[in-house]
């Protein structure tokens, strides 16, 4: 494989919207929503956001959605919560699986008292509308722990366009 220097990109151009404050109604196939836009350090797009349904401008952009939820709620061994993207527009899931675990499930990736938590991700440059949706729990009541202020081991959203 042959490179050539002068077509490399040196940077690439991104954009991030944040979005914090997650919740949801505990089921298989119900949309997390999130309450807030951080406007201190991202909101660089703009975005149409609907209750828990996003939806992607029809700019020819690539957008990335990365969700990781955090659920400390619970105190048994083996409790979960499973979630992905969702396109509305089709009726499919997409993209990756995240899981967490509420109680440092043993069947995850556990070492010592740290657990190895997954993120729900998808890239499209579709201008379709997508939401966040819990697929699958075990032994939990929520998708965001408030008890650990308010962004460190908070449940976040974001959204990246290049």
């Amino acid at each position: 494989m042959t490179y050539i220097k002068s077509s490399i990109d040196k940077k690439v151009n991104g954009k991030l919207n944040v979005y914090y404050n997650a919740s949801a109604t505990m089921g298989n196939n119900e949309p997390v929503t999130w309450a807030n836009l951080d406007a201190s350090f991202s909101s660089n797009f703009s975005l149409t956001k609907s209750g828990s349904q996003f939806t992607i401008p029809n700019d020819s952009k690539t957008y990335v959605l990365n969700a990781c939820l955090t659920s400390n709620k619970g105190a048994t061994v083996n409790t979960y919560l499973i979630y992905q993207w969702y396109d509305v527009t089709n009726s499919q899931y997409v993209g990756t699986k995240g899981k967490i675990s509420g109680a440092y499930n043993q069947n995850e990736g556990r070492s010592g008292s740290v657990v190895a938590n997954e993120s729900a991700i998808f890239v499209t440059n579709q201008n379709n509308t997508y939401e966040l949706r819990i697929t699958s729990y075990l032994n939990t009541t929520s998708v965001d722990d408030s008890s650990t202020g308010n962004y460190a081991g908070r449940a976040r959203c974001c959204i990246w366009r290049f």
